[in-house]
């Protein structure tokens, strides 16, 4: 018997913000580490204290969370998702700043988010 090859067709989002948000969908994790290495940067240059940083993140977090239950799918709750995962990437550099110094906390962070990609890659579909 002869195997046949299976053609998988996949139809192109009708409108822009469709076609927006499965780009964003592909790249979830590419565009969230970006975002993250900007705040790793800013908060570098910035410096905030300790618990201005936590309350900063965590704040975002939660609004996050929070919005992105009550959304649905489409180019909005990607957004909120792109925002959660850098925030989710880098509310380890306050608490790795207190602990050690700025700038071993922001090697650390640069490490978690490119084992992020890392994982990412590795199990894409």
């Amino acid at each position: 018997m002869e195997r046949l090859p299976v053609i998988t067709v996949e139809e192109r989002p009708p409108g822009w913000s469709g076609r927006a948000s499965a780009w964003l969908r592909s790249r979830r994790i590419a565009v969230a580490a970006a975002l993250a290495l900007a705040e790793l940067i800013a908060y570098v240059v910035v410096r905030p204290g300790f618990l201005i940083g936590i309350v900063i993140v965590a704040l975002a977090l939660i609004v996050c969370f929070a919005a992105g239950g009550r959304l649905e799918s489409g180019l909005a709750r990607d957004l909120v998702m792109v925002i959660a995962l850098a925030q989710a990437m880098v509310i380890a550099l306050p608490i790795l700043g207190a602990l050690f110094s700025l700038f071993i906390g922001a090697l650390l962070v640069i490490v978690l988010i490119a084992l992020f990609v890392a994982i990412a890659v590795r199990f894409r579909r």
